[in-house]
């Protein structure tokens, strides 16, 4: 109902196992205090999406939470959004003692957030952690708030390889404040 006429999906407390979630203009994702929303830790269960990643459009692993072309999208509310990457984390240094070459490319692994050709976008007062891949990637954005966000990446029990905080990836008017990265 929300992807038809705008409106705000609310994660309510407890734990939520979802993959890729694709919001549409005017639509905010509320979790709650005691809300996490998170990923699962199979490849196979993301969507396979076109998008923008390491400088080229080109097919890949959707991310667990996808704005494409939206105006007015935010994300609030208290809660998490968890990656859950530690599996992702352990296959990418298994393939990279197989091949030191190895790009991440070759080790498909979802971002937690990815928003792309969006304007006023609101990220604001939630944890992110353990995202199996980049944690926000914004494309294309234009009139960007992200404030008083947590961003974690562990470094054990395995380091979280590419697990950038906050991509702004060809964004204008971003403003990056109170938050604990």
């Amino acid at each position: 109902a929300a992807a038809a006429e705008g409106g705000t999906v609310v994660i309510p407390k407890g734990v939520w196992l979802s993959s890729s979630l694709f919001f549409k203009s005017k639509t905010h994702l509320c979790l709650e205090k005691g809300a996490v929303l998170k990923g699962s830790d199979r490849v196979s269960d993301y969507a396979v999406a076109r998008v923008h990643i390491e400088g080229v459009i080109q097919n890949y692993v959707a991310a667990l939470v996808n704005a494409y072309d939206v105006d007015s999208f935010s994300i609030f509310g208290g809660g998490v959004i968890d990656g859950n990457g530690l599996q992702y984390w352990r296959d990418f240094w298994t393939r990279r003692m197989v091949n030191p070459k190895c790009t991440n490319l070759e080790a498909l692994r979802p971002r937690m957030i990815y928003v792309a050709n969006g304007s006023n976008i609101l990220i604001e007062n939630v944890t992110l952690r353990n995202s199996g891949f980049w944690t926000t990637h914004l494309y294309k954005c234009n009139y960007v708030r992200i404030k008083d966000v947590t961003i974690f990446a562990p470094n054990k029990p395995v380091p979280a390889p590419s697990s950038d905080a906050i991509d702004l990836d060809a964004c204008n008017n971003v403003h990056i404040y109170g938050c604990s990265i």
